[in-house]
Formats: structure tokens, sequence, C-alpha cells
């Protein structure tokens, strides 16, 4: 029975993966310092790739950290004052969580079920935190929404959690001071490791918050050095897989990430199942979220069980009637077509 991981992350990995691991080896990059010019140099490689494939500006900064979670905590520590924040599922609620435990003010506003609330803001907040992608609905929010509330605010610095959102979002870099994401997501690798991106303006705001501070982070990615020992195998993986995407070009991946979408969606009409957000501005194009009139967790199982196929479950009060499918670089159109003839089935 051939395993087919549609998770939203730990996701199906490359198909290249065993290739890169046997490379890995051979090179000796389990063993390597990460003081060594060897890693200052793949670090140089990684941060070139990654500012062609998304067209990150030459005056940001790129750091590695251990998961997205530690950027909640680190994005504390850039700037002070009251935050706005935008809570359109779990995690979005977890890093607002986060930095009002951090000491930030938060005035956090929830979308809810319907997703139905703007993107107003109230007040002078210092920082805008936004989750473009949010991973555990499958909400997305437009490129455009997110300048709008960027021009409109001008003063404030922006702060993006892109983790299931690249690379196929624009994420608009000119404006964003913190962006971050995991890498084993829309990057399809083992997950233990984060990216971050920092902004010239979020280093001048960051606090000397010790050892983990943005403001080391910053210093020491300005010498292709991290704070501490990183996961270089996974810094190895994510130069193999950034060098493939960019050999495919970012824009066909952006257009057959949208094309499997459109068809992922329009295949739930032979299913018992529809989107789980409901207007269409609003659906993510690799987080597609479903909800069913039944209790879907015996399906899941089944589908393991009998199948193979793995697919998300969700949180809280979509928990019980709701499931997530991930549409990341590594899936296909055949990935897709088998679940929805299972789900249909």
């Amino acid at each position: 029975m051939k395993k087919l991981c549609l998770a939203p992350g730990p996701t199906k990995v490359h198909d290249e993966l065993a290739h890169w691991l046997s490379d890995a080896w051979d090179e000796g990059v389990m063993w390597r310092s990460h003081r060594s010019s060897w890693f200052q140099g793949l670090y140089q490689k990684v941060d070139t790739g990654l500012r062609e494939l998304l067209g990150i500006p030459e005056g940001h900064r790129i750091g590695f950290l251990t998961s997205a979670n530690e950027a909640w905590w680190r994005s504390a520590g850039v700037g002070s004052g009251p935050v706005a924040a935008w809570v359109g599922g779990e995690f979005s609620r977890r890093w607002a969580m986060a930095l009002q435990a951090s000491g930030r003010d938060v005035q956090a506003t929830d979308f809810g079920p319907d997703y139905s609330q703007s993107f107003h803001v109230s007040g002078s907040p210092t920082a805008l935190a936004l989750v473009m992608n949010e991973t555990s609905t499958g909400f997305a929010v437009p490129t455009d929404s997110v300048l709008a509330l960027a021009s409109a605010h001008p003063e404030a610095l922006l702060l993006l959690d892109v983790v299931s959102a690249v690379p196929y979002a624009q994420v608009p870099w000119e404006c964003t001071d913190i962006a971050f994401w995991s890498v084993q997501k829309g990057f399809c690798l083992p997950a233990g490791l984060a990216v971050v991106v920092m902004s010239p303006r979020a280093a001048e705001q960051a606090n000397s918050g010790g050892f983990h501070a943005v403001e080391r982070l910053w210093a020491d990615s300005g010498k292709w050095q991290t704070t501490e020992t990183p996961n270089v195998l996974g810094v190895y993986l994510l130069s193999r897989a950034v060098e493939k995407y960019v050999t495919q070009g970012i824009d066909v991946i952006r257009r057959e990430t949208s094309e499997r979408a459109a068809r992922l969606y329009a295949g739930l009409a032979s299913t018992p199942f529809e989107p789980l957000v409901s207007d269409p501005r609003y659906r993510s194009k690799t987080v597609v979220a479903i909800r069913a009139d039944f209790e879907v967790e015996p399906l899941r199982k089944r589908l393991i069980d009998q199948h193979g196929v793995y697919l998300g479950a969700c949180y809280d009060e979509f928990k019980p009637n709701c499931l997530r499918i991930a549409n990341f670089p590594s899936h296909t159109e055949e990935d897709h077509a088998r679940v929805l003839r299972l789900l249909g089935s």
C-alpha cells in the first residue's frame, strides 16, 4: 500500500529527498561545524537562492530558527507598545497569546467562523501581526489586504506568519519587517528548521533580550553565522529544495498551485464535503479545509488504515466535522484525484 501524506505539515516530501540525504552523507554534512567556512558558504547559498525565489530585498537579512513557534516569541521583542493581531484559527490565536504572554498589549480581532470581520484597526498600534495563511482553517489573507493595512499604518511594524503561505504567496517584502516560516510545509522537507526574514527597521527596534534576541540574530546573520548550533542538515536540505524551486521557476510553482487548488475545490462537489471558508476570496490555495455534516475522525482513520492516505485533522470547534488537504509543490494532481475519489466513495 503506497502511503500518501496530504496533511499540511509535515507533509509529503520531495521525491529527491533520498538522493539529497545520500549526498549529504557523502559530503559529511552530518559532522560539519556550523562555525566553519563550509557552513558560511552554505548559508550564503541558501540566502541567495531564497532572495531569487521569493524576491526578498537585499536590505533584509535571513536567519534560521528551530520552529515558527520560536519566531512567535522572538517577534514580541521587536518594538514596544500595542500590537494589532487578527485571529483566523488556532495558530494565529496562539501567536496572539505568545505576544500577550511576552508583555505586549494585544488588540486581537477574531474573524469568527464566517470570516466576516474586516481588517479595520482601532487606535495606533506599533505593530501589526498577521497570519497570511492560517494553516488550521485554510483562511488566506490576500496580498492586497496586507498592503492596504501596511499603507494605512506606515509607522507600525508589519509582522507576518507565512508558515504555509510560501513559496506560493507573494509576500509584500517592501513593507514587511518580520516574516517567518517552517520548512515542513511549502518547502516539503522534514521538520526541525524555520526561516525568519528581518528588515533593517526591525533590527533598529529590536530589544536587547539576551542570547536569543532578534538583535543578535540580525548581527550573526550578517556574518553568515547562527547564534547557536542550527539544524545543519536541515539547512543543507533547504538549499537543495530552494535550488529545485529556482530551477522550476516561481511563476510555474504559483500557476500550478493555483490550478491544483481550483481542481481540488471543484472536485469537492462529488463528495459530501464543502469548503470550510465560504468566501472564495479568502480560501487558501495551499491548505484546503473542508467540512461535512458528520463526524469525520472515523473517516480520517479509515483512510490511513485502509488506504495509507493521511489528511490533516482540524482544531477546536472545527475538529469534529472538518479535515485539511495540503497543496504544496510536492503534491500532484494525481494525489488530489486519489483523495477526492476516496472522499466520494
